[in-house]
């Protein structure tokens, strides 16, 4: 069975999610509100971007939440909104099985939908996608389930960035009309969103800071996001959306071909590329230490360690990866 691309697809897309200037402007704000802290206006918010789905403001400035209790929400949100997309996809998924046996015209039809999501996403024209229903929580969060419901909420909410994207791996994930596989699709995405929440909670401060340093590069992120949602409608219409596959394999199989080789050249790359990772703390000018620094740089030390040593070998994971086959 050939590579499936809708997984590592719905996961570029939730990563492009986090990106929206819907959600990326955002993210210290929603943080603090999940620590207990106080949501003031942290974020000097860029032109053309809006509060949408943002956490309840209010004034007054923010107390760094402890790291624990932040990482521990932060999970419990990502878990709550994950929800509500597998929710919907295995909806989706439900309602294509009913319309089984006219999948080329379903492909059309969702291909031509996707199509306009992208252009949406980039020229902003069909102005009712922007419509978004914001559940707005007075209470901040004090155990896992207040978190669960604020990530229910966000998920729910569909801001206006997120919507256009979500959508168009809810109908690619859906036209399978397999419900495991749907789930599984935008499980991908919600970790393709979930997971820079989790390491900006974890990596607390630094990494926010150069993650402010995208806020300049939003608009070409926005039409970066269009346009790989209109190749996937494009290639969706055209019934050719599975011929990523070959990519798929022909890549994983030239990882795995490396990897078996046994050469130092699959060893000791990788074991670089990890080492260089973890001294990049150090090229900062102004160096600051704190425990986010240090776990951060630690990690891909050990991780450049177990590659050299042969422990571990990042190419035959990441050949796994590019040959799975879905479920």
């Amino acid at each position: 069975m050939a590579a499936d691309p809708s997984i590592p697809a719905a996961f570029i897309a939730g990563l492009l999610s986090f990106l929206s200037p819907c959600v990326l402007p955002l993210v210290s704000s929603w943080l603090i509100y999940l620590g207990g802290g106080e949501a003031g206006a942290l974020e000097k918010k860029p032109e053309g971007a809006d509060n949408s789905g943002g956490p309840p403001a209010t004034e007054g400035a923010a107390v760094p939440p402890r790291r624990s209790h932040l990482l521990f929400s932060t999970a419990s949100f990502i878990l709550g909104f994950s929800v509500i997309f597998i929710i919907l996809s295995l909806l989706f998924s439900g309602f294509f099985m009913l319309l089984g046996g006219v999948n080329s015209v379903i492909n059309i039809i969702a291909g031509i939908i996707i199509i306009l999501f992208g252009l949406n996403i980039i020229f902003n024209f069909i102005p009712f996608l922007n419509y978004e229903k914001r559940f707005h929580l007075k209470k901040k969060p004090q155990d896992f389930f207040g978190a669960f419901a604020v990530g229910l909420a966000f998920g729910a909410g569909w801001t206006p960035c997120i919507g256009p994207i979500l959508g168009s791996i809810l109908l690619m994930a859906g036209q399978s009309g397999e419900l495991l596989f749907s789930a599984a699709c935008l499980a991908a995405y919600s970790a393709g969103l979930g997971l820079p929440f989790l390491a900006a909670a974890f990596f607390w401060g630094w990494l926010l800071k150069y993650l402010a340093r995208l806020r300049p590069l939003m608009p070409v992120i926005q039409k970066i996001s269009g346009a790989f949602i209109i190749v996937i409608g494009v290639l969706m219409m055209l019934g050719r959306f599975r011929t990523l596959s070959g990519f798929f394999i022909r890549t994983g199989s030239s990882l795995a071909k490396l990897a078996r080789g046994g050469t130092w050249t699959a060893r000791f790359i990788p074991a670089a590329v990890f080492f260089i990772i973890a001294l990049l703390p150090l090229t900062r000018k102004r160096r600051v230490f704190s425990w986010g620094i240090f776990v951060f740089s630690g990690l891909f030390a050990v991780l450049a360690l177990l590659q050299a040593a042969g422990l571990i070998d990042i190419l035959a994971l990441l050949s796994r990866w590019f040959m799975y086959t879905g479920l």
